[in-house]
């Protein structure tokens, strides 16, 4: 059954993205979880350069890392 907004015409979709969590239609939280793994690891290797640096101590580096782990 199609739903309507005054003239337009909301089509189904299987899953969508709804206050940074992914909703789908099957109500499984697999595809969230994986999606949520890949953020946190494109993050972490975003930051690969900060990990080399030589000139910055490993207590920085230490601090960075927690600050991940809390947000």
């Amino acid at each position: 059954m199609p739903v309507s907004i005054g003239t337009n015409i909301v089509e189904p979709v299987g899953e969508f993205i709804y206050l940074g969590s992914k909703i789908t239609t099957e109500g499984h939280c697999t595809s969230e979880i994986t999606r949520r793994i890949a953020l946190a690891a494109a993050a972490m290797n975003s930051l690969s350069r900060v990990w080399r640096e030589k000139h910055l101590r490993n207590c920085t580096k230490l601090r960075i890392h927690d600050s991940f782990d809390r947000t």
